[in-house]
């Protein structure tokens, strides 16, 4: 147990904040507890702190005068979905026992964004919306789809913040319903079902509706005393589910139970051992103190008041009872369809003297048959990566139907593309639209704009074992890069780098403005010559090695030389928003792109190249005559100088403009529609794949 706790006090020691000032906390035996400074509630001054653990997870109680006043954990002990970096958020968590977010304090995390680009007082100011806040209003609000925390000022760190939400609010939704303040099961309450079962004895004990457990003298008294009575030969179960309660009690007698006790949980203890589960403590105090209930962090104890001892088990094939007992269960947060255990305190006289006595804890756990439970159903949220999931998918369904439909005009395009490309001016149209629907949809809009990072927390999330549903909780992320990787594999590159990418879209839709302004016969001034061409044109491929090379040993690394890209600083973050190295560089880009044909695409853009390894197994290939490898039209007409003085189409160089395609069946310009001769010299109809 403390080596657990201590994971979370060397987390505060060692997180972002260590260098700071310290507070102490002390347990109860003494033992202190190092936090950063701040990171102590305010409401809870002068307490002491008990430590204990919620299926293994750490959490600290505070306690004042002996009355627990309030909690405090870590979020990813109690909720480890990680976030956008492949890695959990770290919060500190206050709420006290009312349910009340006290304090929440991000104390460390590994999101790309944040480390390089937008300040990190936006997670803080967003997360600062729960204190003071119930958590039963939470979970309503978000059942309702009506969630006060706002997502106003986090643009660009959306997932960040969501998993915040989630991570928060499952810790203090665990809490909670450990204590009671909220019904297990998170509001759609597991409760018992009312199904009748008429069942024999045998039947009840092997349904698990009615436990059967026994204590030996050996096991109180060690072996060898020769005593083979059992201590204890005890049958206990919750009358409440009607297979129970109404074949031990009848059913008239059960009715009057549940109609004297509504809503409580009625516990039957049957015993015929030669120890009494009861003793004789309750006559003197009124206090049953041989005998308890657990449940979660609940101590449930029971008082002569829910003593029931007048009834009679009816059950034909019932054994011999030496003593029986029901209890009124007083807690109203126990749930009778949820574990729990009972606990009975066994004490041994040796030698019938009073000073020599030896106590045992006997513990007897139970777990209401499947049977006989009513469980919540799975929600959508659940089937496709928790509730912080679906309410992403949900808020965003019309922009995520709008990108997909999107993705299916540029798929169509690509399978009619000799029909599309036919006319020149209505394939140029027709392409700087679906940019422009790009942009202002990928880019301006839902700030999607895939990047080469995203590799980076995949090949993370594959090698640390975590949670791969945190993709989808970026809609747009995920669909873009299932249909990278489909796409590229049947159509090559051009599909996403020619006609989604929205920055891309945008360095095409320049180059079109500049040929609109520019004279035609300059619009090749700017081009690089063919041995510069050549060279740099392979770096994509060798930014991209590096990149992930460094991002196995440092993912923090790789992000930070991932700024390469200038994505972030164009969709993201603005250009304003960055560092004067990098909005230099982004102007440089800018002007680059102006001045040569997509210049970053072609010679920087470390995402471009792992789309260009896909394209290399590129299913369907544009079509080519056996007179390209000798006319040098389209060779010459292309403006990423995807097609070699072959006449043949390099898959990894190509962006799908479909230029070459619409010259090809251009019969005032390819040679053989436009020469009979030279179509009859080779072949009607012939055509290689580049």
């Amino acid at each position: 147990m403390r080596t657990i706790l201590a994971g979370l006090i060397v987390l505060l020691a060692t997180g972002p904040l260590a260098a700071a000032s310290q507070s102490y906390l002390e347990l109860q035996d003494g033992t202190p507890i190092v936090l950063p400074q701040g990171h102590v509630p305010d409401s809870f001054p002068g307490s002491t702190w008990r430590q204990f653990e919620i299926d293994g997870r750490p959490v600290l109680e505070a306690r004042i005068d002996d009355d627990a006043v309030g909690y405090l954990f870590m979020t990813h002990q109690l909720d480890d979905m990680v976030a956008y970096s492949g890695k959990p958020l770290e919060i500190l968590v206050a709420l006290t026992v009312e349910g009340i977010i006290e304090q929440v304090d991000l104390i460390d995390h590994h999101e790309p964004i944040l480390l390089v680009g937008i300040p990190e007082h936006v997670i803080h100011d967003y997360i600062d919306q729960f204190e003071g806040r119930h958590i039963e209003q939470l979970l309503l609000d978000n059942a309702a789809g009506e969630s006060k925390i706002s997502l106003d000022g986090v643009s660009g760190a959306t997932v960040t913040a969501l998993v915040a939400d989630q991570v928060v609010f499952t810790g203090s939704r665990i809490i909670a319903q450990e204590i009671g303040v909220l019904p297990r099961g998170g509001g759609q309450e597991t409760r018992l079902n009312d199904q009748h079962d008429v069942l024999s004895w045998p039947e009840l004990v092997e349904t698990g509706l009615l436990h059967h457990t026994t204590l030996s003298a050996d096991q109180v008294r060690g072996a060898g005393h020769g005593d083979e009575e059992d201590w204890l030969d005890l049958h206990y179960g919750i009358l409440n589910q009607p297979s129970l309660g109404a074949n031990l009690l009848g059913q008239e007698v059960y009715e009057s139970l549940l109609a004297d006790y509504p809503g409580k949980a009625l516990l039957i203890l049957l015993n015929d051992g030669s120890y009494s589960f009861r003793g004789s403590g309750f006559v003197r105090g009124g206090i049953f103190d041989r005998l308890q209930l657990t449940q979660g962090l609940e101590i449930i104890r029971f008082r002569d008041s829910d003593y029931i001892y007048q009834f009679k088990v009816v059950h034909e094939g019932a054994p011999h009872i030496s003593e029986k007992a029901i209890y009124v269960v007083p807690s109203d947060a126990f749930n009778a369809a949820m574990p729990w255990e009972l606990e009975v305190l066994v004490m041994e006289r040796f030698h019938h003297t009073s000073k020599s006595k030896s106590w045992l804890h006997f513990k007897a756990p139970f777990e209401m048959p499947e049977d006989y439970v009513i469980t919540p159903q799975v929600s959508f949220g659940e089937l496709v990566g928790g509730e912080m999931t679906a309410r992403i998918w949900s808020q965003k369904s019309i922009w995520i139907g709008l990108y997909l439909a999107l993705w299916m005009v540029v798929i169509l395009t690509f399978m009619n593309r000799e029909r599309i490309s036919k006319n020149r001016k209505v394939l140029e149209r027709f392409h700087v639209a679906v940019l422009a629907c790009s942009i202002l949809l990928l880019g301006i809009g839902q700030k999607g704009q895939p990047s080469v990072v995203n590799i980076f927390t995949f090949v993370d999330v594959l090698r640390s074992g975590s949670e791969a549903s945190i993709f989808l909780s970026e809609p747009f992320l995920f669909i873009s890069w299932i249909m990278i990787t489909v796409t590229a594999i049947l159509w090559g590159r051009g599909p996403f780098c020619g006609w989604i990418c929205p920055y891309g879209g945008m360095l095409e839709i320049m180059h079109w403005v500049r040929n609109h302004l520019v004279p035609r016969k300059w619009h090749h001034w700017y081009e690089l010559s063919d041995g510069v061409h050549n060279r740099l044109k392979f770096l994509p491929y060798f930014i991209f090695v590096a990149l992930l090379t460094v991002s196995l040993f440092s993912l923090n690394l790789a992000e930070m030389i991932a700024e390469l890209e200038p994505f972030k600083t164009t969709w993201l973050v603005g250009v304003t928003n960055r560092p004067w190295y990098l909005a230099l560089y982004w102007v440089w880009l800018l002007i680059m792109g102006l001045v040569t044909v997509r210049f970053f695409c072609r010679y920087l853009c470390p995402l471009g190249a792992y789309v260009a390894l896909l394209a290399r197994f590129q299913v369907f290939k544009l079509p080519r005559r056996n007179f390209c490898t000798v006319c040098k039209i389209c060779t010459k007409g292309c403006s990423t100088r995807a097609i070699d003085a072959q006449g043949t189409i390099i898959s990894q160089d190509c962006f799908g403009c479909l230029e070459c395609t619409n010259q090809m069946n251009d019969e005032a310009l390819c040679p053989p529609l436009l020469k009979p001769e030279i179509w009859e010299k080779y072949e009607e109809g012939q055509r290689v794949a580049s």
